[in-house]
């Protein structure tokens, strides 16, 4: 059912502000909530489809690519519900279904898995088969395989696919890398015979319509005389497309830098197939490995292509490939140097909240070695004197002495104008007057190089085990203004008294998942609990105190605090980029939580209505409705008249008009709160939706 609500979102994004936005979000967030939600979807679409394009032919000029766009939705959408139906769940799989679930990555591109192994657009109309393999002139068909969703593998979703033929064993792994929007497909082929074999390994991506150009990922154009050919910088190929067209492109990467690990590439006189070749040679018992990455992106010019690879490689290095270490001496189209030698990333990484915004914003991936950032274009990998120790006078904690073990980062003051800051690897973060004692760089010569704080860019140091690891009787952490992150030990009985619109309230800080300042459209603080609810939140007192983990009280000025977080947090949901909600089904998963009511400006609260009934008024008629009875209110931002309210009853009937009551009542998980109804956007009872 999410996918139905996904489509009718999408499209309703081309008109944010119109009414056929409200129509989509409307038609597909009931049609996501009834148990005859196929037959209701179809009702629900054919009306939306007559009144939308009623509504475009009197209002809009309808442009060329908004028509491509909204017909290729109506054509599509009649058959999302059968395929809905098709849903896998986790877990090994004998018969292999002929497509798998489409998925989403964070950049909004979607990506589909055929029954061949080859990657598609899902339902958009754009790549019709990528990096389909062929082994020694024969089609990969997977005769068994296994799915492993979120919940099994920390937020990664693997794919694998298996064939056993003569001689051979073929394995296909694919990862839904949907943080740095990008799928990586590693292909295992093992002899499983008695003689060394020598293969062709092909890999064909094809496209609905003829690419633009091709390039290199250093920018050029690759020429077809006779056939393109990847230069010595390459780590793949850029397919590029018309953006007249409003068609966004795709890249491959596919090979480390240097002459003997390219692809043989190839296309088709009509420029919608491209190939990439191989020639393998393996002996009996052993396997050639080789791994792609493939991205949608949307490029301004080719030359930004090389922004887009820094996620993935940078410095002769693939980041993050997810590559189990037994296999990189197999990898045949990347050297073993472009694997890290210390292994993967700690599991709890993601808990380094501060330390990961601070390089996310400067586009950096930490690796498993030390470096040393000069500046974006340039970097020294180096030993960090595993001797040297970091000193910090901080002026709300003090002097603080730590060994440089204890350390995952140091952003110095350098030319760039930021606060120096000693980031730890227990997610603590102290800035202030930074001094190092034999803080050296050693090179492989083993000659040593003074690091000077006070010109220092940023310091990485490699990742390990201890990174995630929290500090002993920690149970949050504090940002101040300034870039330092203290864990502090706040008992069960420990409060923050802020005053929020529903008026004062009390939160018990074992409640509270997240505070934060956004700096969006309406510069508010809020606050996030741990059963979803978030508003908006001000700190009522002036001065806060916080207990140290063993050892002194701490007070620090309410106008210093930047954000609060639980320490078993591993994101932050508070985002200025945020888009206003209308509807609970616009609510991210992850973001929601127990919530059931949503406010005006993003506002959410855990609880139930506390009124006996609600009085609805329409055409001057009245009618009271038991609150018992209600599954839903929806406000309904295409009637006229404002304040209209779409109420389901948990019969399945449903009646719509103006609430007649000024204020509600609600008992919620915060207290008791008074919302005014014009604050109400949507509410719904627990376990009330049929």
């Amino acid at each position: 059912m999410r996918l139905v609500y996904q489509i009718g979102h999408k499209v309703s994004r081309f008109f944010p502000k119109s009414e056929i936005r409200f129509s989509c979000l409307r038609t597909y967030g009931f049609c996501s909530g009834c148990k005859g939600y196929k037959k209701a979807y179809n009702l629900g679409l054919t009306i939306l489809v007559f009144k939308s394009l009623i509504f475009t032919t009197f209002t809009y000029r309808m442009p060329s690519q908004w028509f491509r766009n909204f017909s290729l939705f109506i054509l599509l959408g009649w058959g999302a519900v059968d395929r809905l139906e098709a849903q896998q769940e986790s877990g090994p799989f004998s018969e292999i279904p002929e497509k798998f679930s489409q998925r989403q990555d964070s950049l909004g591109f979607f990506w589909q898995v055929n029954q061949n192994g080859a990657l598609t657009s899902g339902e958009t109309q754009y790549l019709s088969s990528g990096l389909k393999l062929s082994v020694g002139g024969e089609e990969f068909t997977p005769q068994s395989g296994e799915l492993l969703d979120e919940s099994a593998t920390n937020g990664v979703v693997d794919l694998l696919l298996l064939e056993s033929r003569a001689g051979l064993k073929i394995q296909r792994s694919i990862w839904f890398d949907t943080e740095r929007s990008g799928l990586r497909l590693i292909d295992r082929i093992e002899n499983t015979g008695k003689q060394n074999v020598t293969i062709p390994v092909d890999y064909k991506s094809t496209f609905p319509f003829a690419w633009q150009n091709l390039h290199g990922t250093s920018g050029q154009i690759l020429s077809r005389d006779p056939e393109p050919t990847l230069e010595a910088e390459d780590l793949g190929v850029l397919v590029r497309f018309s953006k007249a067209d409003g068609r966004h492109d795709t890249l491959l990467v596919a090979s480390g830098p240097g002459e003997n690990m390219k692809p043989l590439l190839s296309v088709s006189s009509n420029s919608r197939e491209l190939g990439l070749g191989y020639k393998l040679t393996i002996a009996p018992g052993e396997s050639s490995v080789l791994i792609h990455w493939i991205l949608q992106r949307n490029l301004g010019e080719p030359a930004g292509v090389v922004e887009v690879i820094k996620p993935f490689f940078e410095s002769g290095r693939l980041l993050d490939s997810r590559l189990d270490s037994g296999l990189i001496s197999s990898v045949v189209n990347f050297p073993a140097s472009a694997f890290p030698k210390d292994g993967g990333v700690p599991v709890r990484l993601d808990s380094l909240i501060a330390l990961n915004r601070m390089l996310d914003s400067k586009g950096i991936h930490r690796r498993a070695e030390d470096f040393l950032q000069v500046s974006a274009n340039n970097r020294i990998t180096a030993q960090v004197n595993p001797k040297a120790a970091i000193t910090v006078v901080n002026e709300h904690v003090g002097e603080l002495r730590f060994p440089i073990t204890r350390v995952a980062a140091i952003q110095g003051g350098g030319a760039m104008g930021n606060n120096p800051v000693v980031f730890l690897r227990d997610g603590q973060a102290f800035g202030g007057n930074i001094e190092g004692e034999n803080l050296t760089l050693i090179s492989e010569g083993g000659k040593e190089t003074k690091i000077e704080i006070s010109e220092l860019n940023l310091l990485s140091l490699k990742l390990n085990s201890a990174d995630g690891s929290r500090p002993a009787g920690v149970n949050r952490f504090v940002q101040l203004r300034g870039g330092s992150v203290i864990g502090v030990a706040n008992g069960a009985d420990a409060s923050l008294k802020v005053a929020t619109s529903f008026g004062p309230k009390k939160l018990m800080f074992s409640q509270i998942a997240e505070w934060g300042y956004l700096s969006a459209e309406h510069p508010e603080f809020v606050v996030v609990m741990k059963d979803g609810s978030r508003f908006s939140a001000f700190f009522s007192e002036p001065t806060l105190t916080f207990s140290q983990a063993g050892e002194r009280s701490l007070s620090l000025p309410a106008s210093l605090c930047e954000r609060l977080w639980d320490v078993e947090r591993t994101f932050l949901s508070l985002d200025n980029s945020v888009d206003a909600w209308v509807s609970l089904e616009e609510v991210p998963d992850r973001v929601r939580g127990e919530t059931n009511i949503l406010l005006a400006s993003n506002g959410l609260l855990s609880g139930a209505l506390s009124e006996d009934l609600i009085t609805l008024v329409d055409e001057g008629s009245a009618i009271q409705v038991p609150i018992q009875d209600i599954a839903s209110i929806q406000r309904d931002f295409e009637a006229e008249e404002d304040g209209v309210f779409v109420v389901k009853l948990k019969s399945g009937d449903e009646i719509s008009g103006q609430i007649q009551q000024k204020m509600l009542t609600i008992s919620a998980s915060v207290g008791e709160c008074r919302i005014p109804i014009g604050s109400l956007f949507s509410y719904e009872a627990k376990g009330g939706q049929q």
